[in-house]
């Protein structure tokens, strides 16, 4: 993953680099039509603000015609993945047009532990304690019931009996448990790796009042780490709807 921040944009392009800087952060490969654009679209939305389509539209192709010209070396920068965003069509009409409200999901109580960092977004609380990273996720019955399922599926079929996958040997353990945390229940999954690395990650399934979670833990990585810190206050998860 380069780790590199890419070259600087011109000046009147300069709104666009917080966001070409988190694109230089993706692998190659993850450069597709899945990328969060919400960064992109606040920043487009800023520069036409106040003005009519037709001045929008006009301004963008001023912008793109920049940047274009401006990458004609740069075969590598990320910015080659705005100025195809910049391309689409009616991007005008949707900038001048006001913005959707995103969904903002229930809303998630959850004591973490001391010392934890939580970021609560849309759907999602972010965690974080020294190289321990995780997320709890709602979701909702059907996803609930798919997980499991999809979990149960995996560990019947190796990965190195998967059709087109490499079969690199792979020594490690995976653990299922049935766990309860007082009104929060559901299943653990426990994954070490010895080889080809060590490894390890942490997944819960789970039932909460007021609804359903997919909880992840583990670290960048893969080192060893201790999971009972959150295991000791997922007993405090409550989600309800939004306002």
């Amino acid at each position: 993953m380069p780790t590199k921040k890419p070259a600087q944009l011109p000046e009147t392009l300069r709104y666009l680099q917080p966001f070409a800087n988190a694109l230089a952060k993706l692998p190659p490969e993850d450069l597709n039509e899945d990328v969060d654009t919400s960064r992109l679209d606040a920043a487009l939305r800023k520069r036409v603000r106040g003005v009519d389509e037709e001045a929008a539209d006009a301004e963008l192709a001023k912008d793109r015609d920049l940047l274009e010209r401006w990458l004609t070396d740069k075969p590598d920068h990320p910015a080659h993945w705005i100025r195809g965003f910049l391309l689409s069509p009616e991007l005008a009409t949707h900038l001048t047009q006001p913005a959707e409200a995103p969904p903002r999901g229930p809303e998630m109580f959850f004591e973490a532990p001391a010392g934890w960092k939580v970021k609560t977004v849309p759907f999602r609380l972010d965690l974080k304690a020294g190289k321990v990273i995780g997320s709890i996720m709602a979701i909702d019955e059907l996803t609930f019931a798919h997980l499991r399922w999809q979990r149960e599926q995996a560990m019947k079929t190796p990965v190195s009996a998967m059709e087109g996958f490499p079969q690199p040997k792979i020594e490690g353990t995976f653990d299922v448990s049935e766990v309860s945390y007082e009104q929060c229940s559901g299943k653990k999954y426990l994954s070490r790796m010895t080889s080809p690395a060590p490894w390890k990650q942490v997944d819960y399934i789970l039932r909460a009042p007021g609804g359903f979670v997919s909880i992840g833990l583990g670290t960048v990585t893969g080192v060893d780490f201790d999971e009972s810190p959150l295991e000791s206050r997922l007993h405090t998860l409550r989600l309800s709807a939004s306002a």
